[in-house]
């Protein structure tokens, strides 16, 4: 991930702490789960935490509702080309 951010010219570090890592990987697994209509408990076991708790621990106050709302525009625009990857 940290590789894959330097070569695209990204930052890596802000204040001392790691921008990408497999974290980001998993919220935003999560955060598509909920995208996709998957249940709590599905995306609970699809990011194998053993209960909500964990899971809402681990998201750390991502706010899921509105970012999964926000991925489906996201994904329409990288399919009509308006979002152009670095």
């Amino acid at each position: 991930m940290r590789m894959t951010a330097e070569g695209a010219g990204l930052p890596t570090k802000a204040h001392g702490a790691w921008l990408h890592g497999t974290h980001s990987l998993r919220v935003t697994g999560a955060i598509l789960g909920f995208a996709a209509n998957l249940s709590e408990e599905e995306v609970r076991a699809l990011g194998r935490w053993t209960s909500t708790k964990a899971m809402k621990n681990y998201l750390r106050g991502t706010p899921v509702v509105k970012s999964s709302a926000a991925s489906i525009p996201m994904a329409k625009a990288l399919m009509q080309g308006v979002v152009r990857w670095i």
